[in-house]
């Protein structure tokens, strides 16, 4: 029967019900550690990578002073968040997140102000219709 060390009382055995001490330490030090890729997987991490690089990249344009087309800006941060939403079919608000905050990052103190939020919430609005789209469509086949 394997047995457990528990710093404040020593050893416990794997029937913890019929013993006299119990750690509270013992269950979680014993447990499997997970890393970040493993609890969020290697396609979502690529997708997370592409979402944060496409958004810097809208904030970047989006802050230089010859770029004067919010329409194609808005447009872009709709259609990348519900892409990357889709395609992931979870998390809608890392992907809007990531998309849309790199805006009022860059703005924020330039002469859009606090209007710049708007941007995260565009980014929000695809990418949970692009989440609750999936969910309600299900797999195809």
């Amino acid at each position: 029967m394997p047995r457990y060390m528990c710093p404040a009382f020593g050893a416990l055995s794997a029937h913890r019900t019929t013993s006299s001490r119990i750690c509270k330490q013992d269950h979680w030090q014993n447990a499997p550690v997970q890393t970040a890729a493993q609890r969020m997987g290697h396609r979502d991490g690529l997708l997370a990578l592409v979402a944060g690089v496409i958004g810097l990249t809208l904030g970047y344009l989006d802050s230089r002073p010859s770029w004067d087309d919010s329409g194609i800006t808005a447009a872009l941060l709709l259609l990348t968040s519900a892409l990357v939403a889709a395609l992931s079919g979870r998390r809608p608000w890392l992907w809007a997140l990531l998309i849309g905050i790199w805006i009022p990052l860059f703005e924020v103190r330039g002469a859009a102000g606090l209007a710049s939020l708007a941007a995260l919430a565009l980014s929000a609005l695809g990418a949970f219709g692009a989440y609750l789209l999936a969910r309600v469509s299900g797999p195809a086949g």
